[in-house]
């Protein structure tokens, strides 16, 4: 997925695929769930590497201060949907 650096700072939602671990009981191979969680996320994009982009879900008006980051591996992310 090609996320081009003139998007930083807007606000996107992401969904994105997470790891699910169903406790330790001991279940039958057949009965294993292989599903995974999906979620979204809003935020302003504030960075992209190669292996991972950087939402903050607040930023201060100067747009140089935040208070909640959240870092999503690109290999799970599913979609982004530009909010601007």
């Amino acid at each position: 997925m090609r996320i081009p650096k003139s998007r930083l700072m807007s606000p996107v939602e992401v969904t994105w695929l997470d790891h699910v671990g169903h406790g330790p009981a001991w279940v039958s191979l057949k009965d294993v769930d292989h599903g995974m969680a999906t979620f979204k996320s809003v935020g302003y994009l504030i960075d992209i590497s190669r292996k991972s982009i950087t939402i903050a879900s607040t930023l201060e008006p100067e747009g140089d201060t935040t208070g909640d980051t959240t870092v999503l591996v690109r290999s799970c992310l599913t979609d982004i949907r530009y909010l601007t």
